[in-house]
């Protein structure tokens, strides 16, 4: 999973020297915190004196502190230990294709900073690593930090990426400038922050943080997908990613539901991309008013854009709703063929549109419940619009050095570990 790289000597840093057991209990503390040593104790089935060793190297570097004094239970309050937030930090960095993201967390994966900066077709790869570069080293400036406090980068891409080489491969539909394919992404970005750079896919990032620390806490199958210029995803079982499609994380938006259908920007018809994303929303209700429809939207047509055609949806606007109606449709429709292949619990509908228009989630949700339910599976399946962090790709791009660190992911079967 993903392309791991420490640059020469970013080793020594504390927490990649932390023993595994040690790194055990800072993940129940990040978990579950504020925790008592007790506890810690009755999750891992442990007495007090292998737990007070296990804490000491934690204490020590300062990655958890006592947070507070628990209920008495008959005799001397319980010390609760959490996640230090003041003393370690993580940096992520989402390229995505429209835009560039970054921000600094401290070890709970609370933000300190973020920001972000457009980018398009005609924006070079190397101007955007080095302005989010720059952001980088102005956070852990204006925080009042070194870079020796920050653990290390997290960094997702757009697309999928080559593990032996780190490089950029091809989506299956390219919206940002040619020469990020092959683009030496965790390279360039180490070449200006001399830290450890863990690489992922956005989609894959924003699930593990779901999974790992969201919503998806406690499920054992989770299916997220991101829907926005196109259609990505990403399925999680029993803490590990589940890559079905290792070249292409938009390969969910290549799967054909119309054989005769609109023609995609992949060359085929009918794919779910040509129907549920933000380019083919816009391009059917412009159709629609080329074709002589009204709508409530006052603007030059070559200006209307997606924002727009949301908030005719919450005006009532008829050609909107319409155009959001069947493209959710569509979406519902692939959504239930791939619970019928892999029985998800957990369904996150996330990105730009299920954000902004509740009406797409809505009407996805139901058509897949009802295709599902023509063949009579149970939809005993949880459906979530969006997670539960607001920017998960970035957030989750700075999650990924912390999960490097851990090599385990809840739900855990805590009393079967050899500590």
């Amino acid at each position: 999973m993903g392309v791991f790289r420490f640059e020469e000597g970013s080793a020594k840093h504390p927490f990649f020297t932390l023993p595994e057991n040690s790194l055990i209990v800072f993940g129940l503390i990040h978990q579950f915190g504020p925790i008592s040593k007790t506890d810690l104790c009755n999750i891992l089935q442990k007495k007090m004196t292998p737990i007070n060793r296990m804490l000491q190297p934690l204490e020590l570097h300062n990655f958890v502190i006592v947070h507070s004094k628990g209920d008495s239970t008959g005799g001397r309050k319980p010390m609760l230990y959490d996640i230090n937030p003041h003393q370690h930090y993580l940096l992520g960095i989402n390229f995505s294709t429209t835009y560039c993201e970054v921000a600094l967390v401290n070890l709970r994966l609370e933000t300190l900073a973020i920001e972000r900066f457009q980018v398009d077709v005609a924006t070079h790869p190397d101007s955007v690593v080095e302005k989010a570069s720059a952001l980088c080293y102005r956070f852990v400036q204006s925080e009042n930090i070194s870079m020796h406090q920050v653990l290390g980068v997290g960094v997702s891409v757009f697309s999928s990426f080559n593990e032996s080489t780190g490089f950029i491969c091809r989506p299956i539909k390219l919206y940002a400038h040619e020469r990020w394919v092959e683009y030496p992404i965790l390279q360039e970005v180490q070449k200006r922050i001399p830290l450890p750079v863990h690489i992922e896919k956005g989609t894959n990032a924003a699930a593990l943080l779901e999974y790992v620390h969201g919503k998806g806490m406690h499920s054992k199958k989770m299916f997220y997908l991101l829907c926005a210029m196109n259609i990505r995803s990403a399925m999680l079982f029993e803490g590990k990613l589940i890559n079905t499609a290792p070249n292409y994380e938009d390969a969910f938006g290549h799967m054909t539901i119309d054989y005769d259908g609109d023609r995609c920007d992949c060359g085929w018809y009918g794919c779910v991309a040509a129907y549920a994303t933000i380019p083919a929303v816009v391009k059917a209700f412009l159709t629609g008013l080329k074709m002589g429809r009204t709508s409530s939207v006052q603007k030059p047509i070559e200006t209307i854009t997606f924002p727009d055609i949301c908030d005719a949806v919450h005006t009532g606007d008829l050609l909107a709703r319409e155009v959001i109606e069947r493209s959710a449709s569509m979406l519902g429709l692939a959504l239930a063929n791939y619970i019928n292949l892999f029985a998800p619990e957990l369904i996150i509908l996330s990105g730009l549109i299920p954000q902004n228009c509740p009406l797409y989630y809505e009407i996805a949700v139901e058509t897949a419940k009802k295709k599902v339910e023509l063949l009579q599976v149970p939809t005993n399946i949880r459906f979530e619009q969006n997670g539960m962090y607001s920017t998960p790709i970035t957030i989750g791009a700075a999650a990924l050095i912390l999960d490097q660190a851990f090599h385990l992911r809840p739900p855990l079967d805590y009393k079967s570990i050899d500590l």
